[in-house]
């Protein structure tokens, strides 16, 4: 991990709405094109973090997405005090500086780094993502949702099962998968 050859690195760890980045990652070619499939990359993300978290409490901050773009200046402010930087107001002018930082041609799901922050986007996932797309995303992290106040759309007693079901999936695949890596170990 870089913290054990940077002890004194400082982390800034920012979280967004799983339906929201699920969403974002349907933009990008690395997608697997599955929301529950991405949807675990994200919660297993979340919790190798929550993990980190144990041991380097002090050295790391957990911004909301959300209220970043809602609240940019006080929330920059706040990351400056923790790194110990000096805010200054033109950090908020990021997308007039530097357009040549990000290639959108190579990039294009990275368009929106050359403007304002808009607020307008945050639930974009309402709106482009169906019902049942809500549901599968939320049922493998909603703890998590609930744990960072992340509302859940359906109720839980009907996510209960379907999240059973993941989740007994993907630890029956690890079990085989590990069972093969010890059968291949024999020879």
């Amino acid at each position: 991990m870089i913290y054990k050859f940077f002890p004194s690195a400082l982390f800034i760890h920012i979280v967004r709405d799983p339906r929201a980045v699920v969403n974002s990652w349907r933009k990008v070619p690395w997608s697997s094109g599955n929301v529950i499939y991405d949807t675990r990359v994200w919660h297993r993300n979340m919790i190798l973090i929550d993990n980190l978290l144990t041991h380097i409490k002090y050295s790391i901050m957990t911004i909301n997405y959300e209220k970043l773009v809602l609240y940019p200046e006080q929330t920059l402010k706040k990351i400056c005090n923790f790194i110990g930087v000096e805010f200054e107001a033109q950090m908020l002018e990021f997308h007039t500086i530097n357009n040549n930082l990000v290639n959108v041609d190579r990039e294009p799901w990275k368009i929106n780094i050359r403007q304002p922050l808009n607020p307008k986007l945050i639930n974009q996932w309402q709106s482009e993502l169906s019902p049942s797309m809500i549901f599968d995303i939320e049922a493998v992290p909603w703890f998590q949702m609930i744990r960072l106040r992340y509302p859940l759309n359906t109720p839980l007693f009907k996510l209960l099962p379907k999240s059973l079901k993941i989740y007994f999936s993907e630890n029956k695949k690890n079990q085989i998968n590990q069972q093969i890596k010890s059968l291949l170990r024999i020879k």
